[in-house]
């Protein structure tokens, strides 16, 4: 009898687990390389649905320290992209190759060189954004999270960022769409801006796409926020939060006021134009010794000239405020020799509305130490008087005029020294072919 009764368990067993091998493969009724190529067709799909493309909000580098830029994106089924962004401007377009593929999971990979796309990863930037070696970090291949039609959601593979792509109206236009918000962060560009929540109030400044606000209560210290241009303002990575209110972006309305109204109209916000030396130091301005007076024009050669003899000449040179790493917040000169950062600080003094004065404490970032001792140390002599001492109270003033531009927008201006008429240079906000 117990015989039997093992013979009736075991049978039982049996059954048992055939019945739960029939549910799992009614589960699982392809292998997992046929649901891989599945996905990978669903996304596909998705992508080249849209028939005029997506726009993509993307953020490079980890940190989003250079905040974040529109690209639009129209996916072929030939397996080739095309690219445009408000970063290189409307008259930038370039096709080239991607693929999904399979990398713990579906991947997103533009696998081929693209001038429009390439230019957020290239380790030496086409404008110079970020360490040399290195470029503004952005990603190549991104993580697939969800994808529909509505919206495709990633995140950046090696730098982690969050990505999202949402379909470009039927009937917008590609041109349009990226000069109307390149035209609006233009008007948008103010040297401060100034707002107040609930009787607190804050200073703001912007550099790339990240915008600073400092509170008038100095325990609060400042918040920064990274953000990318809309075309009807600015809206940030996430939301930040001021004295308690929450904002998730700011619509420019304009008006006398140069007025900003944040996305719920809870907080407003105000442009301001400062005075002209002021603006000098709170944007990017270039140099080039084809603009500059004959007196500066000997120092600036003969400095290149020693510069040249130990590595290369300098290829451009610009007023800025440092963003490199270990370095960030400092301002002077940040010239750029063969690809390579030489930063000189300078110390500014506003002396009144259209006049300022430049010392040289002897500080250096990046290289500056090595092509300051090697030649450029020519160039500050002329905008300083500094032979090297770095000595207290050795400064020049210099008379700002308005060149070219308004006010609120200047695109060029000369600065004269007081003491010596022939010393005087030009600066743009536009970076010229070359420094010599």
């Amino acid at each position: 009898m117990k015989k039997i009764y093992n013979i009736l368990f075991a049978l039982i067993a049996v059954l048992s687990f055939t019945s739960c091998s029939n549910d799992i493969d009614e589960v699982f009724d392809k292998s997992s390389a046929e649901r891989v190529n599945d996905a990978i067709a669903e996304y596909k799909t998705v992508l080249t649905s849209a028939e005029n493309g997506w726009l993509m909000k993307y953020y490079p580098k980890a940190n989003t320290k250079y905040g974040g830029y529109n690209l639009l994106l129209k996916f072929g089924t030939d397996g080739n992209v095309t690219a445009m962004s408000d970063a290189l401007g409307a008259d930038t377009k370039a096709t080239s190759h991607y693929k999904l593929e399979q990398s713990a999971s579906i991947v997103l990979s533009f696998d081929e060189y693209n001038k429009v796309i390439h230019f957020f990863s290239d380790p030496a930037n086409p404008a110079g954004i970020g360490n040399n070696g290195k470029g503004m970090e952005g990603d190549l291949e991104f993580r697939v999270l969800t994808a529909t039609a509505d919206s495709v959601v990633m995140l950046g593979k090696k730098r982690g960022t969050k990505i999202v792509m949402t379909p470009m109206a039927k009937d917008a236009d590609w041109t349009e769409t990226i000069n109307q918000i390149d035209d609006l962060e233009q008007e948008m560009q103010f040297p401060k801006y100034t707002c107040e929540v609930n009787d607190v109030k804050y200073v703001a400044t912007t550099s790339y796409r990240t915008i600073t606000f400092t509170s008038s209560n100095a325990e609060d210290g400042s918040t920064t926020i990274p953000y990318i241009v809309t075309d009807k303002g600015i809206e940030f990575y996430k939301p930040i939060t001021l004295n308690g209110i929450s904002i998730k972006g700011f619509n420019y309305k304009g008006g006398d006021n140069y007025e900003f109204e944040s996305s719920d109209a809870a907080v407003k916000m105000l442009g301001v134009v400062p005075p002209i030396s002021e603006q000098v130091i709170s944007g990017d301005w270039f140099f080039s010794v084809a603009n500059m007076g004959s007196y500066t024009q000997t120092y600036w050669n003969a400095g290149n000239e020693e510069v040249s003899k130990h590595y290369s000449p300098c290829n451009y040179a610009v007023f800025t405020t440092s963003t490199f790493d270990g370095y960030a917040g400092h301002w002077g000169i940040l010239f750029n020799v063969a690809g390579y950062g030489s930063f000189i600080d300078i110390t500014p003094t506003i002396v009144d509305d259209d006049h300022i004065s430049f010392a040289c404490p002897g500080k250096f970032g990046l290289n500056g130490q090595y092509f300051y001792s090697w030649g450029q140390m020519y160039m500050i002599y002329a905008l300083t008087g500094d032979e090297g001492s770095h000595a207290a109270g050795v400064a020049k003033t210099y008379k700002i005029e308005l060149l070219e531009g308004t006010t609120k927008q200047p695109s060029s201006i000369k600065l004269t020294d007081e003491s010596n008429p022939n010393n005087w240079f030009v600066l743009t906000t536009s970076m010229p072919e070359s420094l010599f």
